[in-house]
């Protein structure tokens, strides 16, 4: 397995600057978390937006159809979920928030009905990426 060093710099590789490297490390795992907790407990409405910083240091959501990496990474968490590999699709939902959150809901009460999930809070990401622009794009290569 890769270190968090190791995949931090495969990231930055592939995609070219911090800023992009911090969105495919981020993103990507929460769409993973996502899926898995749209199908642990159906009657759980999925959240529609995550929440960054802005220059104020105040919480601003930001509608998750705006970053355009987890847009793109929804439907592929959906296809590994349904078709495989199950064993990656284990590792990299289990890197996000999402899966600890409610991983802690089930040992606590042992059930998620009346749960809601909330989006997460993307500590890397400036809200200001997101203004003016619907979907951010990750520069060409």
């Amino acid at each position: 397995m890769a270190t968090e060093e190791l995949l931090v710099g495969q990231l930055l590789g592939l995609a070219g600057n911090d800023l992009d490297s911090r969105r495919l490390r981020d993103c990507i795992p929460e769409a993973f978390g996502l899926v898995f907790a749209s199908h642990l407990c159906s009657a759980m409405k999925p959240p529609d937006c995550f929440q960054a910083r802005d220059d104020g240091g105040a919480w601003r959501p930001i509608p998750l159809r705006a970053e355009l990496v987890f847009v793109h990474a929804l439907p592929i968490a959906l296809h590994i979920f349904h078709h495989g590999p199950r064993a990656l699709f284990k590792n990299i939902a289990e890197m996000n928030s999402v899966v600890d959150a409610l991983k802690n809901v089930l040992n606590a009460s042992g059930s998620l009905e009346g749960s809601t999930l909330q989006g997460p809070q993307m500590l890397g990401l400036p809200a200001s990426l997101y203004d003016g622009a619907l979907n951010p794009t990750l520069p060409p290569h």
